[in-house]
């Protein structure tokens, strides 16, 4: 069992439809769609493969609440528990072991870097016995990059890993995480809790374990 965050898209929500992040990439047409709304994903309870590579099978991408890793790659998002494993793991952005510039689905056709497999691990377990914290994680990646001529990345801003699931994951919503008025209403109509940020939901999960 497992606790995680998936993003919701940085699109405007002037319409009131808040979507999940990534927006699939049409790979013919170069435009972009949404795959589900934080509505469809609360009434479902299930989170579909969302994000394309031209490499990879298409996934889901979210990022497991794990001591050692405190980011998210975006600051708001749906936290959910799944008795789902993922497919792999990787301890930052996938995307920094391409030959992209982004890390997003406009590289959808970066490569992946010779040498990446060995930062994708099949268990979350197996990746902190390599890597406990993100800090040590980027160091790695970083020099891995370097290596190959590549820019650095921002350890304070990479804090976050990568879990990538195949498949359809039936979740148990926990909280949102966000502001504005349109989450207010989603989380009332659900009942479902509402934190402005991820260090408010964690200071009141520490406050309760404590007691």
């Amino acid at each position: 069992m497992i606790f995680a965050i998936v993003p919701f898209s940085s699109a405007s929500y002037t319409t009131g439809v808040i979507p999940l992040n990534p927006l699939m990439s049409d790979t013919v047409s170069g435009s972009r769609k949404n795959c589900q709304t934080l509505e469809q994903v609360l009434a479902s309870k299930e989170l579909l493969p969302n994000t394309t590579h031209s490499q990879l099978e298409k996934r889901l991408c979210v990022s497991a609440l794990i001591p050692g890793y405190m980011g998210t790659y975006r600051p708001e998002g749906l936290i959910f528990q799944t008795n789902h494993s993922p497919e792999y793991v990787v301890p930052f952005d996938m995307m920094a072991l391409t030959s992209g510039r982004t890390f997003s689905s406009v590289d959808y056709d970066a490569q992946f870097l010779d040498g990446s497999e060995h930062f994708k691990y099949s268990t979350i377990d197996e990746m902190l016995k390599q890597f406990p914290s993100a800090e040590m994680a980027v160091k790695g990646l970083n020099a891995f990059r370097k290596e190959r001529g590549l820019k650095p990345v921002n350890e304070k801003t990479m804090n976050y890993n990568e879990c990538c699931f195949t498949s359809p994951v039936h979740i148990l919503p926990v909280a949102i995480i966000g502001r504005g008025s349109e989450y207010q209403d989603i989380a009332e109509r659900h009942n479902i809790p509402l934190y402005e940020s991820m260090e408010e939901f964690r200071s009141v999960s520490v406050s309760r374990t404590m007691q």
